[in-house]
């Protein structure tokens, strides 16, 4: 991995004027309030209807008590990333680069040192509805390689392949869907992943992948709201058009 030192870009947070939701724990999962209707978040979406096969072996292989230390360190150490990286992405000087630099500032430098296309930043922390469906909260929202985009940071113990993240292409795609629903058009999307080794990888939605991920992501919509318990509120889910990617 090359170091570019990326440490400048345009600032433009008054382009789109993004409309905060608050979020709230609703029967163990994540909801947030739009117009005072309760709508389940991308992440809930994507928990219900995950395969938990390979995940149930790998606890069954190292023990709860491992597992659950592994995914409280991964989650905590994420946390801390995402923020370092939101304040320096906002204009924040902060420091990612002292000698006492915690794992989580080096995975942080590590990133965006790497982002050589990030053109302007548009928001961080973006809250974003589609038709009461789905809610969520996207990492960024930028012009990156001069064309708009969703960015979503992820961090992983150990480099992963594409094949094996269709969850994070899914998010690319509610994110992306709903933020045409509601402010203008994005068809593509990053996902910036680093290890705490500082290997760094990009990956991409565009063009020609956009449609594969969007049904898969439409599939586990339907999927969670007809196994919503009957005492809930059932929302149609939209038929994917595949000659129309915005649908």
């Amino acid at each position: 991995m090359g170091d570019t030192y990326k440490f400048s870009w345009a600032t433009d947070l008054n382009k789109y004027l993004y409309q905060p939701y608050s979020r709230s724990q609703i029967n163990g999962e994540r909801m947030y309030s739009v117009n005072e209707v309760q709508i389940p978040s991308v992440t809930t979406i994507l928990s219900a209807t995950k395969d938990m096969k390979g995940i149930q072996a790998w606890i069954n292989r190292v023990g709860k008590e491992e597992a659950a230390k592994i995914v409280k360190k991964a989650s905590d150490r994420g946390s801390e990333m995402h923020a370092l990286i939101e304040q320096r992405l906002l204009g924040s000087e902060t420091s990612l680069s002292s000698p006492d630099s915690s794992e989580a500032a080096r995975m942080a430098k590590t990133v965006i040192t790497n982002m050589s296309g990030l053109n302007t930043v548009y928001g961080s922390e973006i809250s974003l509805n589609y038709k009461t469906l789905w809610a969520g909260t996207t990492d960024l929202v930028c012009l990156y390689e001069n064309q708009l985009t969703i960015g979503d940071f992820k961090q992983a113990n150990r480099m992963k392949e594409e094949k094996w993240i269709d969850d994070y292409f899914c998010q690319l795609v509610a994110y992306s869907m709903a933020h045409t629903e509601n402010y203008g058009l994005i068809e593509q999307g990053k996902i910036f992943m680093v290890t705490p080794k500082l290997e760094y990888k990009e990956f991409e939605l565009n063009k020609f992948n956009y449609e594969k991920y969007k049904k898969l992501w439409m599939g586990k919509v339907e999927q969670y709201y007809k196994n919503r318990p009957a005492l809930e509120p059932v929302k149609p889910v939209l038929q994917v058009n595949k000659n129309n990617p915005n649908s």
